[in-house]
């Protein structure tokens, strides 16, 4: 993933790939993120609300990058939760 980001820009695909991207999301979306998560920080995830209009957002205390393996009960439920709202 990260060769191919850097390695794409200047090549077609990639400007497909940017042009593909630049427009919001049309569905509804759930995010989940890890307060602790040292690779995307909270605040980033926040901003991007701006690309998914239909977000339900949810920071999870104590938690770091793999909400999944840190707390897959948590994420189950919300999951659950998510997709009987949008069904």
């Amino acid at each position: 993933y990260y060769r191919w980001a850097v390695r794409s820009q200047l090549r077609n695909d990639g400007y497909r790939y940017r042009v593909a991207l630049d427009r919001p999301v049309e569905v509804p979306v759930l995010q989940l993120h890890g307060a602790l998560d040292p690779c995307l920080l909270p605040s980033t995830a926040t901003d991007s609300a701006l690309w998914a209009p239909q977000r339900e957002f949810h920071l999870i205390s104590g938690i770091g990058h793999f909400v999944h393996e840190e707390a897959p009960a948590e994420t189950t439920e919300r999951l659950a939760g998510f997709i009987a709202q949008v069904s």
